[in-house]
């Protein structure tokens, strides 16, 4: 199948099923509107991204947000109305500082239990928001855990991580690399917004796929490209049933 034909069947299932999905409010009109898909927003009103799923919390009231950046793997953050975290994928940033100062660092065992995710194993810490991914050129190596940066409670609450004393063992670790920050791109508070579908411009997209489909041919040879054969035919015009 062609492209152009690929194309002009999606477009066609998408607006078919668009208005099942629209309609299925039509009962409630009154009190009850479709939301359709929904973006984060920042206080400025600069889009943050798009909302590929919610966390798994008890209300399913966390967004997630979706990032990529060039030479990394996608990555993931939950979004509060004050700031953004992880993905839960790190539960604890350990440091041979005792106020969580420094290089931060985390459990060789952590990442070689997220080894075969998809997404980026991603941590939220300061200075300021920032995200940090295991550094891809490091080699393990052995470190004391003076203090520990506590990320798994603040995925749930609005409380910043906590830092505790930690248990000032040797562990065997990977240091971790800011990648990003936040603060330089987003200002709190974050809130969502419908992004609703322009039915009359995806009507138009169709009509413009149809367009190109009833007149898409090919060039073909009628035979082997030798002596009489030697003859450039074209296709006729697509035949629907």
């Amino acid at each position: 199948m062609s492209t152009c034909a690929r194309d002009y069947l999606f477009a066609i299932s998408l607006l078919v099923a668009l208005p099942l999905f629209a309609g299925a409010s039509i009962a409630y009109s009154q009190t009850f509107q479709s939301a359709g898909f929904f973006v984060v927003v920042d206080a400025t009103q600069k889009k943050v991204g798009d909302v590929i799923s919610l966390a798994r919390s008890d209300d399913l009231s966390i967004p997630i947000v979706a990032f990529q950046l060039e030479n990394y793997p996608p990555f993931a953050l939950q979004v509060f109305r004050d700031r953004l975290v992880g993905n839960g994928s790190m539960n604890a940033l350990y440091f041979p500082s005792g106020d969580c100062s420094g290089t931060p660092f985390v459990l060789l065992d952590t990442l070689t239990r997220l080894q075969n995710r998809l997404m980026l194993p991603v941590a939220v810490a300061a200075p300021g928001s920032t995200v940090y991914a295991a550094d891809p050129l490091a080699i393990a190596q052995p470190v004391v855990k003076n203090s520990a940066l506590i990320l798994e409670e603040t995925a749930y609450d609005s409380e910043p991580p906590l830092c505790i004393a930690s248990d000032n063992q040797v562990s065997i670790m990977v240091p971790l690399v800011p990648i990003l920050s936040l603060d330089l791109l987003f200002i709190p508070p974050f809130s969502l917004q419908v992004a609703a579908y322009d039915i009359d411009s995806f009507n138009q997209f169709i009509l413009d796929l149809r367009a190109d489909l009833d007149h898409h041919s090919h060039v073909y040879l009628t035979g082997k490209g030798e002596g009489h054969n030697n003859t450039e035919a074209v296709t006729g015009p697509p035949v629907f049933p």
